[in-house]
């Protein structure tokens, strides 16, 4: 019972490490999108939603690669995954937990621009994710509905099912040699205190019902996001035009001034003027030059061919 334990923390460090952090890596880059997806949109470039999906599509690469590669060496030094089947379970579900949360911090970036207030929302968000995924206490019963939103607990329990099942025995005293079902531990029966509902014999606890669950929290943030996101690019779309037409209304109303055909040939004659008083200047200079190296030149040569003289 002592590695279920310390397995099963690990599991839930597991998914503390791909929660907390990808909310406040939106935070950070969720200014720069919006800055781009606007310039790019008034520029004709694409649509608000084709963004959305090309993003969407390309963050879920570059950003769920980390959880196998945490997986492949971390399961492997606890001996964690029964096979490569319950392995691939792990990953498909850190994956949707990462692909979540990140979504929801992109959203939460649009509905609470300021940097400094919606840092103390997710912070706020994510503790009590991570205080309701049964790890820390049991909820009372009129505060079970904010389950329903933590994401960490249905990634837990997800990892939980996947990992165990009511048909395993576990060692209580290796000095005895005696055993007892995975459902008899304390760990066991702590989720079930805790309304995690982990296992139940003698019926098999498949972990689909946790992944539509992520999947189906995702895809609504998602459009939430993008109906967010081509709002506010549609703001700035209107203010541009206001702009547009504010200044299209005073041109009428602004006069230029036309040139006097006197005053353009008075400052063509004194640039003409200045020119060749100045062209006679360098032509003087460099006469004087050029007369003073033949002068010089002449001493040398006066030197050089009489000597003594």
């Amino acid at each position: 019972q002592t590695a279920l334990s310390e397995t099963t923390g690990l599991l839930f460090f597991t998914t503390a490490l791909y929660t907390v952090p990808p909310v406040f890596q939106m935070l950070a880059v969720a200014p720069a999108v919006v800055a781009r997806v606007s310039k790019e949109y008034l520029s004709g470039m694409y649509q608000v939603h084709t963004f959305v999906v090309a993003m969407t599509l390309s963050s879920t690469i570059t950003a769920v690669i980390w959880a196998p590669v945490w997986q492949m060496i971390t399961y492997t030094l606890a001996d964690l995954g029964r096979d490569p089947v319950a392995l691939l379970g792990m990953q498909l579900t850190l994956a949707l937990n990462v692909l979540t949360m990140r979504i929801l911090g992109f959203f939460l970036a649009m509905v609470v621009p300021g940097a400094a207030l919606n840092v103390v929302i997710a912070n706020l968000f994510v503790q009590m994710c991570m205080l309701t995924n049964r790890f820390y206490t049991k909820l009372p019963s009129w505060l079970q509905w904010i389950t329903v939103m933590s994401i960490p607990r249905f990634t837990l329990r997800a990892l939980l099912k996947i990992e165990y099942s009511w048909r395993d025995m576990f060692e209580v005293s290796p000095m005895h040699g005696s055993y007892i079902p995975a459902e008899l531990t304390g760990t066991f029966q702590v989720t079930r205190e805790r309304q995690m509902n982990v296992m139940e014999s003698p019926n098999d606890a498949p972990p689909a019902g946790e992944m539509l669950a992520m999947a189906a929290i995702s895809l609504g943030f998602l459009l939430l996001f993008a109906l967010e996101l081509t709002y506010q690019v549609w703001r700035l779309v209107v203010g541009y035009s206001q702009q547009e037409g504010l200044f299209d209304k005073c041109l009428p109303y602004v006069s230029v001034a036309e040139p006097d055909p006197g005053e353009e040939a008075r400052a063509q004659a004194a640039m003409s003027q200045d020119s060749e008083v100045s062209y006679r200047g360098r032509t003087r200079a460099q006469s004087r030059a050029n007369a003073g190296s033949l002068g010089a030149l002449s001493d040398q040569s006066h030197e050089m061919f009489f000597p003594y003289e």
